[in-house]
């Protein structure tokens, strides 16, 4: 029996949901966004799509917005519904996966999004998915489908 197959269908689905949730906030349009301090949110949000890249932290990201960090931390939760951490390791794990999809291998995937090792990157994917990312390539290429149905519309 492959690994695969010894995830049981409903932890699949939950972390699909899961995933398709992230997506939700990453695909989030513009206009629906909050004032006040959903403004720290959201400007720590787009620090991280734009350099997930990088080495990141609650206090480096709190630094370059020149803000305390627990409370920028509370701000992005309440906006999101989810920590720095976990909306980084989404965007991480959903590019890895989008370039492992286009033909890239696992290792230059995990390093380009920021992993240290193929082994982070594995786990990170592992956890999110449920499969492994070359399990994810060969068993689940509809997740993209399914995350575009998912996506908020800009109508």
């Amino acid at each position: 029996m492959t690994t695969a197959n010894r995830i049981s269908s409903v932890d699949r689905e939950r972390r699909r949901a899961a995933l398709l949730s992230l997506m939700n906030v990453l695909f989030a349009d513009e206009h629906q966004r909050e004032t006040g301090s959903g403004d720290r949110a959201d400007a720590a949000r787009r620090m991280i799509d734009a350099s997930y890249r990088e080495k990141l932290t609650m206090r480096s990201l709190a630094e370059r917005l020149q803000t305390p960090a627990a409370p920028l931390a509370k701000a992005f939760h309440r906006r999101f519904g989810m920590t720095m951490h976990s909306y980084l390791t989404g965007v991480r794990v959903t590019r890895g996966l989008e370039l492992i999809q286009s033909g890239s291998k696992v290792e230059a995937a995990a390093l380009f999004v920021g992993y240290r090792s193929r082994k982070d990157f594995y786990a990170a994917v592992s956890k999110t998915t449920g499969l492994t990312p070359a399990q994810f390539r060969l068993h689940d290429a509809s997740w993209k489908k399914d995350v575009q149905s998912a996506a908020p519309t800009s109508e």
